[in-house]
Protein backbone atom coordinates (compact mmCIF):
# COMPACT_ATOMS: atom_id res chain seq x y z
CA UNK A 1 0.00 0.00 0.00
CA UNK A 2 0.96 3.62 -0.52
CA UNK A 3 1.76 4.35 3.13
CA UNK A 4 4.38 1.63 3.67
CA UNK A 5 7.33 3.71 2.41
CA UNK A 6 6.15 7.06 3.79
CA UNK A 7 7.75 6.49 7.18
CA UNK A 8 11.19 5.71 5.72
CA UNK A 9 14.01 8.22 6.22
CA UNK A 10 12.20 10.60 8.54
CA UNK A 11 14.33 12.84 10.77
CA UNK A 12 12.96 11.30 13.96
CA UNK A 13 9.66 10.19 15.43
CA UNK A 14 6.71 12.02 13.84
CA UNK A 15 4.72 13.70 16.62
CA UNK A 16 2.44 16.62 17.33
CA UNK A 17 2.62 19.10 20.16
CA UNK A 18 -0.86 20.17 21.23
CA UNK A 19 -1.88 23.65 22.27
CA UNK A 20 -5.18 25.46 22.69
CA UNK A 21 -6.15 28.65 20.92
CA UNK A 22 -8.97 30.91 22.08
CA UNK A 23 -10.59 32.05 18.85
CA UNK A 24 -12.97 35.03 19.04
CA UNK A 25 -15.52 35.46 16.24
CA UNK A 26 -15.27 39.08 15.08
CA UNK A 27 -18.96 39.29 14.22
CA UNK A 28 -20.76 37.42 17.00
CA UNK A 29 -18.04 38.00 19.62
CA UNK A 30 -18.43 34.38 20.71
CA UNK A 31 -15.30 32.57 21.81
CA UNK A 32 -14.33 29.07 20.77
CA UNK A 33 -11.44 27.11 22.21
CA UNK A 34 -9.63 25.20 19.48
CA UNK A 35 -7.29 22.26 19.99
CA UNK A 36 -4.41 22.73 17.54
CA UNK A 37 -1.89 20.02 16.66
CA UNK A 38 1.52 21.48 15.78
CA UNK A 39 3.59 18.91 13.83
CA UNK A 40 7.31 18.46 14.38
CA UNK A 41 9.64 18.33 11.35
CA UNK A 42 9.27 14.56 10.86
CA UNK A 43 5.46 14.83 10.99
CA UNK A 44 5.52 17.72 8.49
CA UNK A 45 7.60 15.59 6.12
CA UNK A 46 5.19 12.67 6.49
CA UNK A 47 2.19 14.92 5.81
CA UNK A 48 3.93 16.41 2.75
CA UNK A 49 4.47 12.89 1.41
CA UNK A 50 0.80 12.06 1.86
CA UNK A 51 -0.23 15.33 0.17
CA UNK A 52 1.99 14.48 -2.82
CA UNK A 53 0.40 11.02 -3.00
CA UNK A 54 -3.18 12.30 -2.72
CA UNK A 55 -2.67 15.00 -5.34
CA UNK A 56 -1.03 12.48 -7.69
CA UNK A 57 -4.34 10.60 -7.82
CA UNK A 58 -5.76 13.39 -10.01
CA UNK A 59 -9.28 12.97 -8.71
CA UNK A 60 -11.89 15.09 -10.42
CA UNK A 61 -13.54 17.22 -7.74
CA UNK A 62 -14.69 20.30 -9.67
CA UNK A 63 -16.88 21.66 -6.87
CA UNK A 64 -14.55 20.90 -3.95
CA UNK A 65 -12.12 23.81 -3.79
CA UNK A 66 -11.67 24.02 -0.02
CA UNK A 67 -8.26 22.37 -0.05
CA UNK A 68 -7.05 23.75 -3.36
CA UNK A 69 -3.91 25.80 -2.94
CA UNK A 70 -4.61 29.46 -3.59
CA UNK A 71 -8.40 29.23 -3.18
CA UNK A 72 -10.43 30.98 -0.50
CA UNK A 73 -14.13 31.49 0.30
CA UNK A 74 -13.93 34.85 -1.50
CA UNK A 75 -12.43 33.29 -4.63
CA UNK A 76 -15.06 30.53 -4.53
CA UNK A 77 -17.81 33.17 -4.40
CA UNK A 78 -16.27 35.20 -7.24
CA UNK A 79 -16.61 32.18 -9.56
CA UNK A 80 -20.37 32.62 -9.23
CA UNK A 81 -20.57 36.41 -9.44
CA UNK A 82 -22.63 36.33 -12.66
CA UNK A 83 -25.05 33.65 -11.42
CA UNK A 84 -28.31 34.64 -9.85
CA UNK A 85 -27.87 32.42 -6.79
CA UNK A 86 -25.04 30.65 -5.07
CA UNK A 87 -24.67 29.01 -1.70
CA UNK A 88 -21.45 28.92 0.30
CA UNK A 89 -21.35 26.80 3.42
CA UNK A 90 -18.92 26.00 6.18
CA UNK A 91 -19.35 22.69 7.97
CA UNK A 92 -19.15 23.10 11.76
CA UNK A 93 -16.57 20.79 13.31
CA UNK A 94 -15.74 19.36 9.87
CA UNK A 95 -12.39 17.82 10.84
CA UNK A 96 -13.79 16.31 14.02
CA UNK A 97 -16.58 14.68 11.98
CA UNK A 98 -14.24 12.63 9.79
CA UNK A 99 -14.33 8.92 10.61
CA UNK A 100 -10.97 7.11 10.40
CA UNK A 101 -12.48 3.80 9.26
CA UNK A 102 -14.48 5.46 6.49
CA UNK A 103 -11.37 7.41 5.45
CA UNK A 104 -9.40 4.15 5.28
CA UNK A 105 -12.17 2.60 3.15
CA UNK A 106 -12.01 5.50 0.68
CA UNK A 107 -8.21 5.37 0.47
CA UNK A 108 -8.29 1.58 0.03
CA UNK A 109 -10.77 1.96 -2.84
CA UNK A 110 -8.31 4.29 -4.58
CA UNK A 111 -5.55 1.66 -4.49
CA UNK A 112 -4.78 -0.06 -7.78
CA UNK A 113 -4.35 -3.46 -6.08
CA UNK A 114 -6.92 -5.16 -3.83
CA UNK A 115 -6.33 -4.45 -0.13
CA UNK A 116 -6.23 -7.45 2.21
CA UNK A 117 -7.63 -7.33 5.75
CA UNK A 118 -4.15 -7.10 7.34
CA UNK A 119 -3.17 -4.15 5.14
CA UNK A 120 -6.50 -2.48 5.86
CA UNK A 121 -5.87 -2.80 9.61
CA UNK A 122 -2.37 -1.35 9.18
CA UNK A 123 -3.82 1.53 7.14
CA UNK A 124 -6.26 2.36 9.95
CA UNK A 125 -3.43 2.27 12.50
CA UNK A 126 -1.25 4.47 10.26
CA UNK A 127 -4.03 7.05 9.84
CA UNK A 128 -4.93 7.05 13.56
CA UNK A 129 -1.32 7.49 14.60
CA UNK A 130 -0.32 10.24 12.18
CA UNK A 131 -3.42 12.05 10.89
CA UNK A 132 -6.22 11.69 13.43
CA UNK A 133 -6.75 12.96 16.97
CA UNK A 134 -9.20 11.58 19.52
CA UNK A 135 -12.05 13.04 17.48
CA UNK A 136 -11.45 13.16 13.73
CA UNK A 137 -8.69 14.73 11.67
CA UNK A 138 -6.05 16.81 13.42
CA UNK A 139 -6.61 20.55 13.29
CA UNK A 140 -3.22 21.89 12.24
CA UNK A 141 -2.12 18.78 10.35
CA UNK A 142 -0.82 19.89 6.93
CA UNK A 143 -2.59 17.00 5.14
CA UNK A 144 -5.94 17.47 6.92
CA UNK A 145 -7.49 19.73 4.23
CA UNK A 146 -6.57 17.24 1.51
CA UNK A 147 -7.91 14.31 3.47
Amino acid sequence: MFFVRMLEGLSGEPTFSVFYLDDVNRISRSMKRRCIHNPNEAMRTLHKRLIVYLRSLRLSLPFATGAVKGWSPKKNALCHQWNRYFYLTDIAHAYQSVNVIRMAEVLAELETQPVCADDFGRLISFLRRHFFAEEGLTVGGPASPDL
